[in-house]
């Protein structure tokens, strides 16, 4: 592909401000590692987290997420997926670790559930589907749609509700 060309289809991608805003506040992310540390440091004292788990997310030497595009090659005109690196970003470690937690929470709120495309292709080679439809939908905005902060408050009040016991509490307010 042109350069120009990315560039230009980067910049369409950008424009659609319901998912992109403009940010002109300098990254500051020595000031994000100092905060997200601080949240350890109060999950150390309180005995929710050992000195090597903290070590393990502590954020250190971490960097702003940068954004590229790759190209559908299979889709005509070569649009672009955005791609939002988050490798290294100051909350990559947590987040990390917070995912394994939360699927303790995963497996009680659906009863199935695939891990594999290629388990997700045995499975329904195996099925009886003569007089059945078999549909895939387009994912293509599944991700960048998600309500976050519905998200989230859906899976503390689940959490709480259903007396789910979790390593870390489900909110600081615990901690006081």
């Amino acid at each position: 592909m042109i350069k120009s060309d990315y560039q230009n289809k980067i910049n369409e991608i950008l424009k659609d401000h319901s998912k992109f805003l403009v940010d002109n506040t300098a990254d500051n992310v020595l000031l994000v590692e100092m905060q997200i540390n601080c949240y350890l440091q109060i999950l150390l004292k309180h005995d929710f987290i050992n000195e090597k788990l903290y070590q393990q997310l502590k954020a250190i030497g971490s960097h702003a997420p940068w954004m590229y595009g790759l190209s559908k090659i299979h889709i005509p005109g070569n649009s672009l997926r955005p791609i939002l690196d988050l490798s290294n970003f100051p909350y990559h470690k947590a987040a990390k670790w917070i995912t394994e937690v939360l699927t303790l929470v995963g497996g009680s709120l659906s009863n199935h559930s695939v891990k594999r495309s290629f388990y997700l292709t045995n499975m329904l080679d195996t099925l009886n589907n003569k007089e059945k439809v078999i549909c895939s939908i387009d994912i293509e905005s599944l991700f960048t749609n998600v309500a976050l902060h519905e998200t989230v408050d859906f899976i503390c009040d689940y959490i709480t509700s259903n007396g789910i016991q979790l390593p870390i509490p489900v909110t600081l307010e615990t901690l006081s």
